[in-house]
């Protein structure tokens, strides 16, 4: 039964945006010299949580065939033709680290292509502290 969970094209990408995201999580911790939301006790929590959330998710869907293709927006529903919870919140988990990697590449001092820089400091201003105060 994990074993058809962990073959999941979400599990592997969840797995490597997570370890992404840890990565650029430990360089701001470096530059900044402190702990960050990424690489501290709190996203070390979020990260295991997201991980054994999903796995239990995929147990879930294992266990009782579910599928959760009615919480999907309809143009994307020919893309998932059989999604379970596993894979439909492990989309929303890419999509969450997706944002946090982002955040970390514009506060490592990575080049980030304008628009989307402007957004992540929108986003970081309007829902976090961890902006700067100089920026």
């Amino acid at each position: 039964m994990l074993k058809n969970i962990t073959e999941s094209p979400f599990i592997n990408v969840l797995a490597i945006i997570i370890c992404f995201d840890t990565a650029l999580g430990i360089l701001r911790a470096i530059k900044q010299k402190k702990l960050n939301s990424t690489f501290g006790s709190n996203g070390c929590i979020r990260k295991v949580a997201m991980i054994v959330s999903i796995v239990c998710l995929g147990v879930v869907d294992e266990t009782f065939n579910l599928n959760a293709f009615g919480l999907i927006p309809q143009d994307l529903q020919k893309f998932f033709p059989n999604l379970g919870l596993c894979g439909f919140f492990a989309i929303l988990f890419i999509a969450f680290e997706s944002i946090s990697i982002l955040k970390n590449m514009q506060l490592c001092g990575l080049p980030v292509p304008k628009k989307i820089r402007q957004a992540v400091e929108k986003f970081l201003k309007n829902f976090t502290d961890e902006l700067p105060k100089n920026q």
